[in-house]
């Protein structure tokens, strides 16, 4: 064989070897877009089937599932408060733009800004 043979044999390979390379790229970008649209989707159903703290009754104990804010600072706030997933949280009553909440041995004012943060 010729080098000129062998070289377009090894160039037709190539070729077909990026060909299979941009067809998994592709898929790998769908598949990623895919998760995205899982995560986004979970995150509807999720909160349809949960409720934040502003639309729960007073008086009964609900779990915080989560708690939803960007704010570091609240979050540390909150946890310092013993308010974080897992423990349980009762609204003692409501007032115009607040309310009061038992969580653990403590109750406290919180706003209806933060009160709607708290997934329950």
């Amino acid at each position: 064989m010729c080098k000129a043979t062998i070289f377009f044999c090894l160039a037709k390979k190539i070729v077909k070897i990026v060909d299979k390379i941009d067809v998994l790229a592709y898929n790998v970008n769908a598949l990623s877009e895919l998760a995205y649209a899982n995560r986004t989707v979970q995150k509807i159903i999720f909160r349809r089937i949960s409720m934040n703290l502003r639309a729960a009754e007073e008086g009964k104990e609900y779990i915080v599932k989560s708690i939803e804010t960007d704010d570091e600072e609240l979050d540390a706030f909150l946890f310092s408060l013993g308010c974080y997933a897992g423990e349980p949280i009762t609204v003692v009553s409501r007032r115009k733009g607040t309310c009061v909440v038992s969580i653990k041995d403590g109750r406290y004012s919180i706003d209806d800004e933060l009160a709607e943060a708290i997934i329950v």
